[in-house]
């Protein structure tokens, strides 16, 4: 399922702050620790908070969106059109896969139904040729 990392608000907040602290957790951190909170229970849900972010955003890049002022639109939907086209090709592969696999596995039970079809007949044989020998 396409993801999209969208903070809304890009006209009330410093997107340029948020940014760096997405790309760099150390600058999160510090950012942190100026507020004061050095120590604690909040200062590690804080390093914890900032180390989840960067490992969920190395594979979401945020788009920093504002529904007042309409910044960050342009970039909302060429991220949707990014997204898109890669589910679209990570699909077909998938279903290219798929079918593959489904296609081995029905001529792989063919094979098996043809080998037990062979024996049969030969064990069919073998008995008519037994039961003739006994009349």
């Amino acid at each position: 399922v396409p993801l999209i990392l969208v903070f809304n608000k890009a006209d009330e907040a410093d997107t340029a702050q948020l940014k760096s602290w997405l790309d760099d957790p150390d600058c999160m951190r510090e950012a942190f620790k100026k507020c004061g909170e050095d120590a604690g229970f909040l200062a590690s849900l804080q390093q914890s908070l900032a180390l989840a972010l960067s490992e969920f955003t190395v594979a979401l890049p945020p788009v920093c969106v504002s529904a007042i002022t309409g910044e960050g639109m342009g970039d909302l939907v060429d991220a949707i059109e990014r997204e898109r086209g890669t589910w679209r090709e990570d699909t077909k592969e998938r279903l290219k896969q798929a079918k593959e696999e489904q296609e081995q596995r029905e001529a792989d039970h063919q094979s098996i139904q043809m080998q037990n079809m062979a024996e049969d007949m030969a064990r069919e044989k073998e008995f008519s040729r037994l039961r003739k020998q006994h009349m």
